[in-house]
C-alpha cells in the first residue's frame, strides 16, 4: 500500500484576531479568512473592515515589513457570542438532569448552547454556557426560552444572558480548530492576563503555534511582581513572544500594533528554504517608533538570557541616536523565537516523512500483518521490516533500517545461480538457498565485500554490486 502524501504545516502564516465583527463566526467565509498581503488594503475593505479597525491597522503593519510575508489570516473574536448565562429565578423547568444541554433562543441569534450543571427533582438549579458552542448574534437579555437537546426531555427552562462576547483565548481556540494553517497569532484585544492564558494554551495546542503580543503595562516595565513577562517566564512558556511598547502619549499610535510588525518580519524571513534561518534581534520594524528607554530600564524587563536578570521581554529601541532595531528576539522562556520555530518545522518534517512513506527505502508497505505492525511502531523504535518468505532460487533480505532515524537505506536481492545450487546440493538447505542476515541461521551468509553492520534495526550495507559466497548479489536502491 502506498500512503497518500501528507502536507507540511505552514510556518510563515500569521493570524490576526479582533472583535470588530467584520468576519462572521458561522457560515461561509467565517472564523478565519485568508488574505493576500500584496493587496491587503483592498482585500480587507472587501471583507468589510474599516481603516480605523485595530485588525486593519495591525494587518497593514504586518504587510509593510521587508521582506513582505506572503500569507495573512484574519480571525474572528465574536462580540455577540454567549459568554455567561444564569437561571431565570423560578423558571428551572421540569424533567431536567445534570449534564442536559439546551439551545438558547433569542431573536436574530443562533447556535448558542448551555448545559445544566445541577438539578434537584427534575428542576434545574444552575446552568452555564458550553465553551466552543457559544453561538452568535446574542445580546444581554432576561427570561429567554430554551429548547432541550436530545436525549434530554426537559421543558420550561428559562435563562438570563448576563454577558456576551468571546474572550481572546476562546477566539484563538476556535480559530485553531477552524483553521490549522496559521503559525503565529496576534490579538488586538488581549490584556496581560489574556496573553498569559493564551500562552498556556499554546504550550500544548496542535498544530504548534506561537503568540506574539505587546504590553504597555508599567508593571512590566518596572519588573513588578506578577507582571506579564515574569509570569510567562516563571511558567517556562516557550510559545509566547512579548514586547514592551507604548503609544508615547499618542505620538506613536502604530506602536499599539507592534505585534503585527514583529510577526511580519518573522513570517517574511521564514521561507523554509536553504539559508532562511534568521534571528529577530537587531531587525528594523517599518512603521514603528522606537521606545524612549534607558539601558537600565531595558535590563529590568528584557535582560540577557542566561545571565540571571531580566524577564525575557523585548522592545524596539534607538541606539546612539543612529540605529533603530529590535532587542532581543527571545520568547518567554529565553529561547530565541527562531529556535522554537525551527524545532517545530523539524518535528513537522519528521512526522510528514513517517506518515507519507513509513520508511524512505520503500515507499510502499506490504498488505499483511507484518506491514501493519511495522507502521504501528514509532519511527525511532520500530524493528526492521520483515522479509517476504524466500522465493525459489532467491532470497529477500529485509530493507536495512538506519539506527538513528528509523528510515530505510535500500533493499538487497540475492539470486543464487542454478549451477551453484546444483553444485552445492550437499550443503545445508538454508545456506544454499539464501544469503541471510548475519547471525540469523545456520550457514547464513552476507554479501562478501559489503559493509554489513548489525544495528538495533537490522544492518546497513554499502551501494554497488556485491558477490555472495553462494552466488551473485545485486543491490538495488528504490527512489
Amino acid at each position: 500500500v502506498t500512503p497518500a502524501g501528507v502536507s507540511v504545516p505552514a510556518f510563515n502564516q500569521v493570524l490576526i484576531i479582533g472583535n470588530s465583527g467584520r468576519i462572521p463566526s458561522y457560515g461561509a467565509n467565517s472564523r478565519c479568512v485568508l488574505v493576500p498581503t500584496s493587496t491587503v488594503d483592498t482585500s480587507l475593505t472587501a471583507l468589510g473592515y474599516m481603516p480605523t479597525d485595530p485588525e486593519y491597522l495591525e494587518a497593514q503593519l504586518y504587510a509593510d515589513q521587508t521582506p513582505q510575508a506572503q500569507y495573512l489570516w484574519m480571525g474572528c473574536q465574536d462580540p455577540t457570542a454567549l459568554q455567561t448565562i444564569t437561571l431565570d429565578s423560578g423558571y428551572g423547568g421540569t424533567n431536567w438532569s445534570a449534564g442536559d444541554t439546551f439551545l438558547v433562543l433569542q431573536s436574530n441569534a443562533s447556535y448558542g448552547y448551555g448545559k445544566v450543571l445541577t438539578a434537584a427533582g427534575g428542576v434545574a438549579q444552575t446552568v452555564q454556557v458550553i465553551s466552543g458552542q457559544q453561538g452568535t448574534g446574542y445580546a444581554i437579555g432576561v427570561g429567554l426560552l430554551t429548547t432541550a437537546q436530545l436525549p434530554s426531555t426537559g421543558t420550561g427552562l428559562e435563562v438570563n444572558i448576563t454577558a456576551v462576547g468571546e474572550t481572546p483565548l476562546q477566539a484563538v481556540t476556535a480559530c485553531r480548530v477552524a483553521q490549522p494553517g496559521w503559525y503565529t497569532v496576534c490579538t488586538t484585544t488581549a490584556t496581560d492576563s489574556d496573553n498569559v492564558a493564551i500562552a498556556a494554551y499554546l504550550q500544548s495546542a496542535q498544530p504548534a503555534a506561537q503568540l506574539i503580543y505587546s504590553t504597555q503595562s508599567l508593571s512590566a516595565l518596572q519588573g513588578a511582581t506578577g507582571n506579564v513577562f515574569s509570569l510567562i517566564k516563571a511558567a517556562n512558556y516557550s510559545r509566547a513572544h512579548g514586547c514592551y511598547s507604548t503609544t508615547q502619549g499618542g505620538l506613536a499610535p502604530n506602536n499599539a500594533y507592534i505585534a503585527g510588525a514583529i510577526a511580519g518580519i518573522a513570517m517574511g524571513l521564514n521561507t523554509g528554504l536553504a539559508n532562511s534561518n534568521f534571528s529577530l534581534a537587531a531587525k528594523t520594524l517599518i512603521g514603528v517608533t522606537p521606545e524612549p528607554l534607558t539601558q537600565a530600564q531595558i535590563n529590568v524587563f528584557a535582560g540577557t538570557p542566561g545571565l540571571g536578570f531580566g524577564n525575557n521581554g523585548n522592545s524596539y529601541n534607538n541606539y546612539a541616536n543612529s540605529y533603530d532595531f529590535y532587542y532581543q528576539g527571545v520568547n518567554g522562556n529565553g529561547l530565541n523565537f527562531m529556535t522554537v520555530l525551527g524545532l517545530d518545522m523539524l518535528a513537522a518534517d519528521d512526522a510528514r516523512a513517517y506518515q507519507t512513506s513509513g520508511h524512505r527505502g520503500s515507499p510502499s508497505l506490504p498488505v499483511h500483518l507484518r506491514g501493519a505492525k511495522y507502521q504501528m511502531f514509532p519511527a525511532r523504535t520500530r524493528p526492521a521490516m520483515p522479509a517476504y518468505p524466500p522465493m525459489p532460487n532467491a532470497c529477500m533480505i529485509s530493507a536495512a533500517v538506519h539506527a538513528a532515524t528509523g528510515t530505510a537505506r535500500g533493499t538487497e536481492t540475492c539470486r543464487l545461480r542454478r549451477a551453484d545450487r546444483h553444485a552445492r546440493s550437499g550443503a545445508a538447505s538454508d545456506s544454499r538457498l539464501r544469503c541471510g542476515i548475519p547471525g540469523t541461521g545456520t550457514g547464513a551468509r552476507s554479501c562478501r565485500g559489503s559493509t554489513s553492520v548489525p544495528g538495533m534495526f537490522g544492518f546497513t550495507s554499502g551501494p554497488g554490486r556485491r558477490r555472495c559466497s553462494a552466488g551473485r548479489c545485486r543491490r538495488s536502491r528504490v527512489p
